[in-house]
């Protein structure tokens, strides 16, 4: 005979034995019993450990980075090259107007906006501008990271099948054919995608020098 009675996870069994059970059974069934609860509660320190180890460790791209990331995003709050103080720097949280609701820019009616041509250049060309000011600024560690593998991304976005003669071929799309990727903006802004990098790549040589972050880590390789 048994009964259910609360365990760690939901409901463990609980054996009610009678006198008629040999006694080496007993003591087999609660060896068991005993083996399997504290499997459980490994099984639930291993859990908690793990979920506390995620507070402090940062997660991209689903993994999990294996390095010290509280101290490398402490470092990455601090300005990338000359700073000079302006709102991009991250503002302590006013004391009122907790809950106001972020400003909507566009049409206040839902209709269509037609963007001229010169209005997504300029566009693609302020990306590209408020990004490189936003390395520059103070206490934003998260965008840095952000903008750092928007610029250090792969010049292939992704592969798509596509018939060729008749055959099946897989084809690059290329990133600087996609709207506001570095690449484009670059182009918009007249600027040289490699050559922009190439500088960019110097002062962060001179920022992380002697800190060991581990850039390659998030894509962002430096030394080529």
């Amino acid at each position: 005979m048994s009964a259910r009675a609360p365990g760690i996870s939901g409901l463990a069994p609980q054996q009610l034995f009678f006198p008629f059970v040999a006694s080496d059974t007993r003591d087999r069934l609660h060896q068991l019993y005993h083996e399997h609860f504290d499997k459980a509660e490994r099984s639930a320190v291993k859990r908690a450990e793990t979920q506390r180890r995620k507070l402090s460790l940062k997660v991209v791209d689903g993994r999990t980075l294996p390095f010290d990331s509280p101290r490398f995003f402490a470092i990455l709050d601090r300005p990338i090259g000359l700073h000079k103080e302006s709102d991009l720097d991250v503002q302590p949280l006013p004391d009122t107007d907790e809950h106001a609701l972020p400003r909507v820019v566009g049409s206040e009616d839902g209709e269509k906006v037609e963007w001229s041509d010169q209005a997504i250049e300029e566009l693609h060309e302020g990306l590209l501008l408020y990004s490189l000011n936003l390395l520059k600024s103070r206490g934003n560690a998260e965008e840095k990271q952000e903008i750092l593998r928007w610029i250090w991304a792969p010049s292939v976005f992704c592969w798509v099948s596509r018939k060729v003669v008749g055959v099946n071929q897989m084809i690059p799309i290329h990133r600087h054919d996609l709207p506001f990727t570095y690449e484009r903006c670059c182009a918009f802004a007249g600027q040289d995608p490699e050559r922009l990098r190439s500088g960019l790549a110097y002062v962060l040589r001179t920022f992380i020098k002697g800190e060991g972050l581990p850039l390659a880590e998030l894509g962002i390789d430096i030394d080529t």
